[in-house]
């Protein structure tokens, strides 16, 4: 049951967050980009933290807010390194249509080859959007200080200042 209703919370903020990413793209192409930024870390946001859908919004844009050209870096680096070798796969095919004889084998060849891209290469995407969320919240929220504290079993007074110890 909680597979099921956190599958549909995903659903939800899928289809949430593709309309608020086209309706950013239909205003300008830098508003597009910038939402689709800031919004980047909501999927792993929905799914680490267990929140709802408008929570899961709220908490990444709130942690893109000034990090925007950091997390396009990423995104760039991460798209650039799935990008390269589908291009030299494609690269390829082209080339393997004219060395093979029989031009069915050299097309079954060239699909096999980019399927095997894909399935190597396309993980980095979301692999890098996982990592940009915990380095988001690290920098944002100071998430590696909260998970070492909890480590050490060190009791907090939450809400009370940064550092305070409880009794």
């Amino acid at each position: 049951r909680m597979g099921m209703r956190r599958g549909l919370a995903l659903l939800g903020l899928i289809l949430v967050y593709g309309l608020a990413t086209m309706g950013a793209f239909l205003l300008l192409i830098v508003p597009g980009i910038h939402v689709a930024v800031r919004l980047a870390t909501v999927i792993p946001t929905l799914v680490v933290e267990g929140v709802d859908v408008g929570e899961a919004m709220r908490r990444a844009w709130a942690r893109g807010k000034g990090r925007v050209l950091h997390s396009l870096g990423a995104l760039l680096l991460a798209l650039l390194i799935y990008l390269v070798p589908a291009f030299a796969v494609g690269l390829l095919q082209g080339l393997a249509a004219f060395v093979v004889d029989d031009a069915r084998m050299g097309l079954i060849l060239g699909q096999l080859l980019a399927g095997l891209v894909t399935v190597l290469a396309f993980p980095i995407i979301p692999l890098v959007t996982q990592l940009l969320y915990y380095d988001l919240r690290v920098r944002a929220e100071g998430y590696d200080l909260e998970q070492m504290v909890d480590a050490l079993g060190v009791p907090t007074a939450r809400g009370g200042t940064p550092g305070a110890v409880g009794v």
